[in-house]
């Protein structure tokens, strides 16, 4: 199977970073962070990318992504008529009150992996996914990811340090991307591997007013 970067945005803590990461954001030990993703540490070497793909392990994303839920749905990016611009996405964060944070993507619109670079709100481009690490008037530092177009977030550290991940979604239904197959997953979580909690804008405002206390319940 080729090497890829399985991104669940947990629609969810999965932007997985194995295969890469969101938000669905999987676990850093799991070679995976869902989403934004807090990835392992970077390879050393003169080409970073490369270094970085050559050491992704190879997994298999329906097998993967069936441990968290059911897949309910697969389609490629070519498929996909919702998938931002790099404008759109930053348009999106600007909507949410995230106008003062740097936005990155790390996946070109063919699945091949680069290094993250702050996106632009002007450029036509398309990625199958967008990050940004927000600290909350709370405290509560959060991984907000958009995967195709949806917004996810999850609190990095409480995610880090508890065995159930905690994600944010407007949706019931994580979204989750294979750059190997530069294809879209749907997954319908299992609520027992994942807390899915579902809030229709996921903006800075409601952000602001999640405690830490609140998240570890």
């Amino acid at each position: 199977m080729k090497k890829s970067a399985l991104i669940l945005a947990l629609s969810a803590l999965l932007t997985l970073t194995s295969c890469n990461s969101v938000f669905f954001s999987v676990r850093e030990e799991d070679s995976s962070y869902v989403s934004s993703p807090v990835k392992p540490d970077e390879p050393k070497g003169s080409d970073g990318a490369a270094a970085y793909e050559d050491a992704e392990a190879e997994i298999d994303p329906e097998e993967y992504y069936g441990e968290w839920g059911n897949i309910s749905e697969k389609y490629s990016i070519d498929a996909s008529a919702k998938m931002l611009s790099e404008a759109d996405a930053v348009s999106l964060f600007d909507r949410l009150g995230f106008d003062d944070i740097d936005i990155t993507a790390e996946y070109s619109e063919d699945g091949a992996f680069t290094d993250a670079a702050v996106i632009s709100g002007s450029a036509s481009i398309r990625h199958p996914m967008y990050y940004a690490l927000y600290t909350s008037a709370s405290g509560v530092l959060w991984n907000i990811s958009v995967v195709e177009d949806t917004v996810l977030a999850d609190p990095v550290y409480v995610n880090f340090t508890q065995e159930v991940p905690v994600i944010y979604s407007p949706a019931e239904i994580l979204v989750g991307y294979d750059s190997g197959s530069n294809s879209f997953y749907h997954i319908q979580p299992d609520n027992k591997s994942i807390i899915l909690v579902t809030e229709p804008e996921l903006d800075r405002a409601m952000l602001d007013g999640i405690t830490e206390e609140e998240l570890r319940r």
